[in-house]
């Protein structure tokens, strides 16, 4: 399940435990759905550490630190803060998710976009080089024949994974004939 998928579960898990006892937390002993918030925000952290994807972690990291306010404020017998605790867990729950599945799409894209287009290649070559999948394909017709041409626009990357070049490939039938590379 890897790290961020063990800490979403335990986060989901908790959630729903502290929302069971939120609605009339007690004074003391604090209870035991509480007690584990702690740990939990401290794995959650650990595993926002491998995520490369500052837009998607940082609203955990705020999530994170909500809930500890909101935790300290529930045990101390806020019902307000116990009943925000597991939309703070779930806000964290939710981008551990997204982190994982980021990281899984940058694996991925990584294991099969890899390595130089060289004229000559397929369509099918240059799909499993460092260009991937192009963003739009334009065609042209000349003289001499049908052309397309596969447009690579700049764009964000993935944590993980290669810049792609920005430029268009072109193609007569199947095979590439030209590269043209575009500075960002």
């Amino acid at each position: 399940m890897g790290h961020f998928g063990t800490c979403a579960v335990l986060c989901a898990g908790i959630a729903g435990l502290v929302s069971a006892c939120a609605g009339n937390p007690p004074p003391a002993p604090i209870p035991a759905a509480f007690a584990k918030v702690g740990p939990a925000l401290d794995s959650a952290e650990l595993a926002l550490r491998s995520c490369h994807e500052p837009q998607v972690a940082g609203p955990a990291r705020t999530a994170i630190d909500g809930a500890r306010v909101h935790l300290a404020a529930a045990v101390g017998g806020d019902r307000f803060a116990a009943l925000q605790l597991p939309h703070d867990l779930n806000v964290v729950t939710a981008t551990l998710a997204l982190c994982a599945a980021l990281d899984r799409t940058a694996a991925a894209r990584g294991a099969g976009c890899h390595g130089e287009a060289r004229l000559g290649m397929t369509k099918a070559e240059v799909e499993r080089t460092i260009w991937c999948e192009p963003d739009r394909i334009d065609t042209s017709e000349t003289p001499a024949g049908r052309r397309e041409h596969w447009v690579y626009l700049p764009k964000t990357q993935l944590a993980g994974t290669t810049d792609r070049p920005v430029g268009i490939l072109t193609f007569i039938g199947d095979r590439l004939t030209a590269i043209r590379r575009s500075t960002r």
